[in-house]
């Protein structure tokens, strides 16, 4: 009787680990979400500030409006100038023009805040009408 020996595999003995591209694999689609979280964060910085920048834009445009229609109701015509809002906030300037209607006794007022940072510039306008009697024209 002659048997013959053969090998048989042990599945006990096959290694359950992973090979080296699938961790390649794996570690390539880590890093590309990575990145794209990253990105998106940093573009969501930028938004965050940008708003920022329109909503005190507008706020401070409010703030001239303001001044305008006190100056206005005091008596005065000539409300234009420009400059900016000091120490506090030196990014932002502005300007305010004024023209008569084409509206009897209405005074065209243009309200410009701008902001200038580095390579950043943006411009915020508000346009508002105003009743002066006609003896002040």
């Amino acid at each position: 009787m002659s048997e013959s020996c053969q090998l048989k595999e042990n599945p006990s003995n096959q290694s359950g680990g992973f090979t080296l591209l699938e961790i390649m694999i794996a570690v390539s689609i880590l890093a590309i979400a990575l990145v794209a979280v990253l990105r998106s964060q940093t573009h969501g910085l930028d938004m965050a500030a940008d708003s920022q920048v329109s909503t005190r834009s507008a706020l401070l445009a409010q703030e001239k409006i303001a001044d305008v229609q006190a100056a206005i109701a005091s008596g005065e015509t000539n409300v234009d100038g420009s400059g900016d809002f000091g120490d506090e906030l030196p990014s932002f300037g502005w300007k305010v023009e004024s023209e008569p209607s084409t509206v009897k006794n209405l005074l065209k007022v243009t309200v410009t805040v701008t902001y200038a940072d580095g390579n950043k510039e943006r411009e915020f306008a508000s346009v508002q009408y105003f009743y002066v009697p006609e003896e002040s024209f």
